[in-house]
């Protein structure tokens, strides 16, 4: 009987031990996959523009699909694409008051090439906004429709269907 129970008691904190071990493979492994699926780190990884920009920029917040807040932006366009960076006072108030600006911001500026972005009329339930992707990547990101045609106006761009 005191065999059965000391087999009993080694499984129990055999499985206990196990568990443990599949709970923290799982958090590091949900991490890494949002890490991966980062559509930020991805447009920054192929697209990242040190020079400065020299054109007009308009401030607005865009959406990326799967954060959870808006990323505070200042856009413009060129002949080689579209510009997306945040501005230095939003970088700075968000380094600082994270809680009192709710945020996400652009620490490096990106240019993304005309012939890499494709962009259309975003469906429900965004439909006021406007649907930039770049599918050698995978990534998207979604601009309210009014910045959106003003930028499209500006690059001599046909405006999407609404």
């Amino acid at each position: 009987m005191q065999v059965n129970f000391a087999v009993v008691s080694i499984t129990r904190s055999a499985s206990v031990s196990i568990l443990k071990v599949l709970v923290i493979a799982s958090v590091l492994g949900l991490w890494f996959y949002a890490w991966y699926r980062n559509d930020e780190r991805r447009l920054k990884r192929d697209f990242a523009h040190l020079p400065p920009f020299d054109g007009p920029l308009e401030n607005c917040l865009i959406r990326f699909p799967a954060g959870e807040t808006k990323t505070d932006c200042v856009l413009g366009v060129n002949s080689e694409g579209l510009y997306l960076s945040s501005s230095a006072q939003a970088v700075q108030r968000n380094k600082w008051l994270t809680w009192r600006h709710p945020y996400y911001v652009l620490r490096t500026p990106l240019l993304i090439p005309w012939d890499r972005l494709q962009y259309s009329q975003a469906k429900f339930p965004l439909r006021d906004y406007v649907r930039f992707s770049v599918p050698s990547n995978n990534t998207t990101f979604f601009v309210p429709r009014p910045t959106a045609e003003v930028l499209l106006t500006r690059a001599d761009r046909p405006l999407p269907l609404s």
